[in-house]
């Protein structure tokens, strides 16, 4: 540039420059956020189907860029306004400072630390089966220490952290050296006559306009818009880590907030909600729930154990995978009892699911351990019903009672004695982060089991878990490799030492049932998993394998088994047991409903389940596979989670106006 150009720089050209140094910014980010999104594609090849090509691909890879752009003109949003001083004939020193360190600054940041994001996305994808979401802002409410020392065992960090710093840093430093974003100068826009100007300062608006919508047209690109509809898999890979984390965020504050019952039932119209799920016209929501036994039982179960298996997936008795030899003792008591395959987890974590199944009341995105509400026992407790009806009641749990609070927590519920794995010979020194193993915690509860007085004991273990660090070839695991019959079946996820896991879990439970069987007479046995397992055979299960649990009722203590056609969840276990056991008369409240009477589906968090069909629920899967009224069971799914949140957050009443 000449000097005399130089001179002709007015305030107008170099506010241009400064809007320009912010545009090659925006490019270097999404040229960042593309580069990951391709990398995550190639990751997740195999989840892909094999039908999807390179047109679909590169469809969501403009899709997601798209959304990105929405991002990175947020983050530079600041700058860009500030270039508006430099319309001045004399900028403010500190404007330009700023301008200037906060362009460099979130360049620095986002392409530094995109490929870390990433690295934690994909592992939370593999683990988990989804991206980033509000449940991730309710870590704190778990065990951080153990959480990171899980995923120390589980997951090569040193290997991630020695391959996603030093891209970060190249990409940063690429990023720097070409857009040189402390280049604040657009000499070829100064001798622009006025229409010129015009034409240049409505091209880079409607420029502006289009980066922060993602889009010129009417409707503005958002995540639900974004997806191609083609493969699942290639779709929730569309989102960048930031806006997968961003959506989170708004999720989670969503939720949590005084009114956050709208995120399940828009209107905010609880009352309606109730009315759809249950009829009538209920005064609250504990006259809604309200039950009355309907007995009619010669002589009730004398003792009632239910057992809450860890990731303990209905998929492992699928007769596709008996070849395995996973869950055979769970297929020998469901032969002799009654076995519910088409079953759903309240939750897709332990607490959720646990905390749903012992307080009857359905998951809804907030932790009951820290709310204020659950310090007396929810009228839909599961315990405090047995104590009623005259049970003593007891929890046996594998791990720390600190966990969650869930000593304490479990009290509060009813349970007249809660057992941690102190009491069973939990060793800090010598176990893991999360309690004990399947075959010293199950036979030691056993010794405990006693005829003395009518009993409900609930037993919750942790042995089936990360970081599958039991001797289970010296249990008597043989298997290294899969077996030729399902060896095509099979994929890099076979790992033969966590499958082993859930073998010595299957066993240590049959065991202890029959063992227990034998010390309490008149025994009603249940038995679930806690939430889908994550471990599977091959990277491609399908919505049902992925997400169903199994529901097991087995001793004298059953009086009929399910109808034909029935599907359930965790939040009908307590009316199922309760009806079991109660004279006619005995009232009681529950969400769900007596699963040995009429058929229904099943409610979790993350599916509905009917005897034919699985369908996704808002913000896990679009996914139906099967024959399910996905419309009817989303909306009901809704409502009780709805229903839910307001009875944990806000108590019975309804309120004045929707």
């Amino acid at each position: 540039m000449t000097a005399e150009a130089h001179s002709r720089e007015d305030g107008w050209s170099r506010a241009i420059g400064a809007i320009a140094a912010d545009l090659r910014v925006i490019c270097a980010m999404l040229a960042v956020t593309a580069l990951a999104r391709a990398f995550s594609l190639w990751w997740e090849r195999s989840a892909l189907d094999p039908a999807t090509g390179l047109a679909a691909m590169a469809q969501a890879t403009l899709s997601g860029l798209r959304l990105d752009m929405r991002v990175a003109i947020a983050l530079v949003a600041l700058s860009a306004a500030l270039a508006l001083f430099r319309l001045r004939p004399a900028e403010p020193a500190w404007a330009g400072r700023l301008r200037r360190g906060w362009r460099i600054g979130v360049l620095i940041a986002l392409a530094g630390l995109t490929p870390l994001a990433t690295a934690i996305d994909l592992a939370f994808l593999g683990e988990y089966g989804r991206r980033f979401d509000a449940g991730i802002f309710a870590a704190g409410a778990d065990d951080p220490v153990a959480i990171l020392r899980s995923i120390w065992s589980e997951w090569p960090v040193l290997r991630i952290l020695a391959a996603a710093l030093p891209a970060g840093a190249l990409l940063a430093w690429l990023s720097l050296l070409a857009t040189r974003p402390r280049l604040e100068r657009a000499w070829w826009f100064a001798d622009l006559r006025m229409p010129g100007r015009v034409l240049a300062t409505a091209a880079i608006a409607v420029a502006l306009l289009g980066l922060s919508r993602g889009s010129l047209t009417r409707q503005e690109w958002n995540m639900q818009v974004a997806a191609t509809g083609e493969d699942a898999a290639v779709d929730r890979l569309i989102p960048s880590p930031w806006k997968a984390l961003h959506r989170a965020w708004i999720d989670h504050r969503r939720v949590q907030r005084q009114n956050g019952v709208d995120w399940f039932i828009p209107d905010g119209d609880v009352r309606a909600a109730a009315r759809r799920v249950w009829g009538g016209a209920p005064a609250d929501l504990d006259a809604a729930t309200a039950r009355s036994a309907a007995g009619g039982r010669a002589a009730p179960p004398r003792h009632v154990v239910l057992v809450v298996l860890e990731s303990y997936g209905a998929w492992a008795l699928d007769d596709a995978w008996s070849g395995l030899g996973l869950a055979e003792g769970m297929r020998r008591l469901g032969s002799e009892g009654h076995l519910l395959t088409r079953f759903i987890s309240a939750g897709d974590q332990t607490m959720k699911s646990f905390g749903a199944l012992v307080t009857g009341v359905p998951y809804a995105l907030v932790e009951l351990p820290d709310l204020a509400t659950s310090h007396t026992a929810f009228p839909s407790s599961l315990p405090a019903a047995f104590k009623r009806l005259g049970y003593r009641t007891r929890l046996c749990y594998a791990g720390y009672s600190s966990w969650q609070r869930i000593g304490t927590f479990m009290a509060e519920q009813g349970f007249d004695e809660v057992l941690c794995g102190g009491a069973f010979g939990l060793d800090p020194a010598r176990d893991n982060e999360w309690g004990l193993p399947d075959d010293r915690f199950l036979p030691a509860v056993l010794q405990r089991l006693d005829d003395s007085a009518p009993s409900l004991t609930v037993v919750l273990t942790v042995g089936n878990h990360v970081p599958f660090d039991s001797d289970v070839a010296k249990a008597g695991w043989t298997m290294s490799a899969p077996p030729p019959a399902l060896a095509a079946r099979c994929d890099e996820a076979f790992n033969a030492q966590e499958l082993g896991h859930f073998w010595l879990m299957d066993r240590e439970f049959e065991r202890f049932v029959r063992g227990a069987a034998q010390r309490l007479p008149g025994l009603l046995l249940a038995a679930t998993g806690d939430h889908y397992g994550r471990r599977y055979p091959n990277r491609r299960p399908d919505l049902a394998s992925r997400t169903l649990v199994p529901f097991l009722l087995w001793g004298p203590g059953v009086d009929r088994p399910f109808p034909a056609g029935q599907a359930g969840g965790h939040i009908d276990i307590g009316a199922t047991l309760i009806e079991r056991c109660a004279p006619a008369g005995f009232a009681y409240h529950s969400f769900g409903r007596d699963l040995l009477s009429a058929p229904g589906i099943g409610i979790g968090q993350t599916v509905a389940v009917s005897a034919t069909g699985v369908a996704g629920l808002k913000g896990y899967s679009g996914d139906v596979q099967g024959d399910i009224d996905a419309k009817r069971a989303r909306q009901r799914a809704a409502d009780l989670a709805g229903l839910g949140w307001w009875r944990a957050k806000r108590g019975s009443a309804f309120p004045e106006k929707p």
